[in-house]
């Protein structure tokens, strides 16, 4: 079975609708059993009261109080998902959905624990692209994880990664960083333990209504890394 991670913060305009899109996409491209933990996480808004009203027996909300972070929402979904192979993604659908089936293919081959979403490499399309300041800031922030963290992926926050059962359950019992450098931490954890990851292009297309304050979560994101590094010297990721 494949589990399907949402973390989402105030998100009742949308999640209705993006909820049915993806649903009907499951339906017809894949050949295997799924669900869907839509995880909310202390919305202010109604986003656990729509995401409800939104009947399928595949579809499960989890909510808690107060907001805690993006990188918590999905730790918080993977501990509680069932399947065999796990999926967290954008609430936006900003990754095309065809990638889903892309990913469940090659990880269920058994080859690698984890694949990550790459949205910089030559082979990528982007619809819509992240304007200019973010898309510097990011490389920025990539460079310091390869350099501080010892690692060669080039994409850290992609909101599209899929793991193996037993790769999630090692990463995400050790993950303790809830920012924006959560992602980072969760590629650390992996590189430590040796798991396999394989990044994949991917088609998508950036939200104009983004959240993300880009400038205080890259500030967040610096403190994060010599976070990972302290932590591992204590051996917290053992």
């Amino acid at each position: 079975m494949l589990s399907i991670i949402l973390p989402a913060y105030n998100e009742s305009r949308s999640i209705q609708k993006n909820l049915a899109t993806l649903e009907a996409y499951l339906k017809n491209h894949l050949n295997t059993d799924y669900e869907i933990l839509v995880i909310n996480d202390g919305s202010t808004d109604d986003t656990a009261v729509q995401a409800e009203h939104y009947s399928s027996p595949f579809v499960q909300v989890l909510s808690y109080s107060p907001n805690r972070g993006k990188g918590y929402a999905i730790q918080y979904g993977m501990k509680q998902a069932q399947g065999d192979y796990l999926l967290f993604m954008d609430v936006d659908l900003a990754t095309d959905l065809n990638e889903i089936e892309k990913f469940y293919i090659l990880i269920s081959e058994n080859i690698y624990d984890l694949i990550i979403g790459n949205r910089k490499t030559k082979e990528a399309i982007q619809h819509i692209k992240q304007p200019f300041y973010r898309r510097f800031l990011g490389k920025g922030f990539t460079f310091l994880c390869q350099i501080l963290l010892g690692s060669r992926i080039t994409d850290f926050t992609c909101g599209f990664k899929m793991y193996t059962r037993e790769a999630a359950r090692i990463i995400f019992t050790r993950q303790s960083i809830y920012d924006w450098s959560f992602d980072a931490e969760l590629i650390y954890i992996a590189h430590k333990h040796h798991l396999k990851i394989k990044e994949l292009p991917v088609v998508w297309t950036d939200d104009p209504n983004s959240k993300v304050n880009v400038l205080i979560s890259i500030i967040k994101s610096l403190w994060g890394i010599f976070k990972i590094r302290f932590n591992d010297i204590q051996n917290k990721y053992q």
